[in-house]
């Protein structure tokens, strides 16, 4: 009967904890006598808004703890008493334990509860971070407690981090997950298996007069500075001598994280980085028309852009009329190397506009690191 007892109160613990994961954050301030006999029983931790982040991605920590009210029901609060000096615990001494990076915290405040990992620029050997920070007790009734957190690290060539609510877009987290082609001329061609009839002699054939074909359509490419290879990756640039435009395009089907937690949802996309030139360099937004960015989702049938000129602006302004309302943004060019080898990589960060069916305005924010074959 005893460990029938046990065995129904573990589950039930089991089935609370797995509760209040689930529970959204409340970050307002709570008054410590509503909670204080709660907290005898309160679940301190440390809680990250991503529990994946990126080489020098900034990770939000905040020490929460769970509580119920008088009726029973439990929910996750930041760890901010009204009056920090009645609260069971004063929370100070943030530190990295494994995996190095910065850590950034207010000691200042009162109540440490609050602060921001920059991942390392360069990945470590357990491939996370560890945080700790250090609960101390100010009721002698109430332990000193020690927290930690992981946070696991990744790294991708291009990865982007996008919100938009309009669309049900929740801080998601794209990846192109490889940026390498078969190159063309180690495409298999069928038909060149054994002639033993006349069909398999005629696919022969054919399979030759492609392969010739192939190689001259590759002369005259090379010929020109084109690479084909580079043509048919999912992340290529391709530079505009008429237009003095340089345009990237980044294609990929992996919407890899949601609100911070792994997803994996399949869903193509395709986002186009327009700058002037060809040189390194930070370009603003609105400033040229051929500055710009656009994100298309084939599958939602949907785009969104931002772009502008002050010529554009000039003209709308003395006809009075509106132009588009998009924050805007920049692209920062970080490498970019001409010829059959070369890449283009930099990051950006853009506010963008778009409508919908019914004409309301929305926007979406984007940002992220890319690295693209030049195709010429």
């Amino acid at each position: 009967m005893n460990n029938m007892k046990k065995t129904l109160l573990l589950l039930m613990a089991v089935m609370l904890i797995r509760f209040v994961m689930a529970q959204p954050r409340i970050n307002t301030p709570f008054k410590t006598s509503a909670y204080k006999k709660e907290m005898q029983a309160a679940l301190l931790d440390i809680t990250p808004n991503k529990n994946y982040a990126e080489l020098g991605e900034k990770v939000e920590l905040a020490v929460t703890i769970v509580v119920t009210d008088e009726e029973g029901n439990p929910a996750k609060l930041d760890y901010r008493p009204e009056d920090p000096a009645t609260a069971p615990w004063f929370v100070q001494n943030w530190k990295i334990v494994e995996g190095g990076g910065t850590l950034q915290s207010n000691p200042r405040s009162g109540n440490d509860y609050f602060a921001i990992l920059t991942a390392p620029e360069k990945m470590p050997p357990g491939k996370c971070v560890i945080v700790e920070v250090t609960m101390h007790a100010l009721d002698k009734n109430y332990p000193e407690t020690i927290l930690r957190a992981t946070i696991y690290l990744e790294s991708h060539e291009n990865v982007f981090f996008v919100n938009c609510p309009f669309l049900d877009i929740h801080h998601e987290k794209w990846v192109i997950n490889e940026n390498a082609t078969t190159p063309l001329s180690n495409v298999p061609i069928p038909g060149t298996g054994p002639a033993n009839n006349a069909a398999a002699t005629d696919a022969r054939q054919k399979a030759a007069l492609e392969r010739i074909q192939l190689a001259q359509a590759q002369k005259k490419a090379a010929a020109m500075n084109f690479n084909l290879d580079a043509a048919m990756a999912n992340c290529k640039a391709v530079y505009s001598p008429e237009e003095k435009t340089t345009a990237i395009t980044l294609m990929g089907g992996v919407h890899e994280m949601v609100n911070g937690s792994k997803k994996a949802t399949p869903n193509n996309f395709m986002i186009v980085l327009s700058v002037p030139g060809r040189s390194m360099d930070r370009y603003i937004i609105k400033n040229k028309q051929n500055i710009s960015v656009a994100v298309t989702l084939p599958m939602m049938n949907t785009a969104c852009g931002c772009n502008d000129d002050p010529a554009w602006k000039a003209e709308r302004d003395k006809n009075g009329e509106k132009g588009p309302t998009c924050n805007g943004g920049y692209i920062q060019i970080d490498q970019l190397v001409f010829g059959k080898d070369g890449y283009i990589t930099g990051y950006f960060k853009a506010n963008l506009e778009s409508q919908s069916a019914h004409a309301e305005t929305y926007y979406m924010d984007i940002e992220g690191k890319f690295r693209a074959k030049v195709v010429n």
